[in-house]
């Protein structure tokens, strides 16, 4: 699996509270000067526009999803991201090997809300 350089921190939880989670840690992050960004769906971009997101694909493509993530994870560590924090897939077919993979680039960090 590719963990990227950046410490990564997965959101679980409803879906609106956790988009808002992210975007506060992510500010937070950036207002003690910290790059950060967040890994969000497609569907989410807009919500989080001041988080630098990264479209890791559709919410409802698991496969999309699957298919960008670690491309992207890659990238990460190219613009120097100190912190990133992702959305999340249900644990379930092609979304429960992708959070596994995530979930150890992570080193199981995660925010429940």
């Amino acid at each position: 699996h590719y963990a990227p350089r950046g410490t990564v921190t997965l959101g679980e939880g409803a879906e609106e509270a956790v988009t808002a989670a992210l975007r506060e840690r992510c500010l937070e992050d950036r207002a003690a000067g910290k790059r950060s960004c967040v890994l969000c769906f497609t569907e989410h971009l807009e919500a989080l526009a001041e988080c630098s997101p990264h479209d890791i694909g559709s919410a409802q493509d698991e496969r999309e999803v699957a298919h960008r993530l670690f491309e992207i994870l890659r990238q990460l560590d190219q613009e120097g991201m100190e912190t990133i924090y992702s959305e999340v897939l249900p644990p379930e077919g092609v979304g429960l090997a992708v959070m596994n993979r995530l979930g150890r680039a992570a080193a199981f960090r995660t925010i429940r809300v």
